[in-house]
């Protein structure tokens, strides 16, 4: 299983990567601590590779452009490629309008307040490899 973490902090990327890391299953992540760059990746793994990740760990508040700016441009993806994206979203906000906001991006599968949680982590991947 291919993970994307985006976020902006790169202690919690780095935290994060060791933490999954662990888990058997992940055989790859990659860490961007910008959505630019992030795009730029998905879009280029896809184009050259044909691969895509299976999950994206993305977190809300971000500068320049933040996870909701992640989302809006990943609508104009080709239309094969977004409609593989699986994202979850990973963030310390805990205002419920974030996510409403969240779900109405059909790739949105998830909302998880950090730091991550596991068990939550593990239910969620069995249930999109199912």
């Amino acid at each position: 299983m291919n993970i994307l973490l985006i976020d902006d902090d790169k202690s919690f990327l780095f935290v994060n990567s060791l933490i999954l890391g662990k888990l058997k299953y992940i055989n790859n992540i990659n860490k961007h601590s910008n959505v630019q760059d992030a795009v730029s990746f998905i879009k280029s793994d896809f184009e050259k590779e044909g691969r895509i990740p299976d999950l994206i760990l993305l977190d809300i508040n971000m500068p320049v452009l933040d996870g909701f700016d992640f989302l809006h441009l990943v609508q104009d993806f080709r239309e094969d490629l977004k409609k593989k994206l699986k994202v979850a979203m990973l963030t310390s906000s805990i205002d419920p309008r974030d996510k409403q906001l969240s779900f109405k991006f059909p790739q949105v599968i998830e909302f998880f307040e950090k730091p991550l949680n596991l068990e939550k982590f593990e239910s969620t991947i069995k249930r999109i490899s199912n």
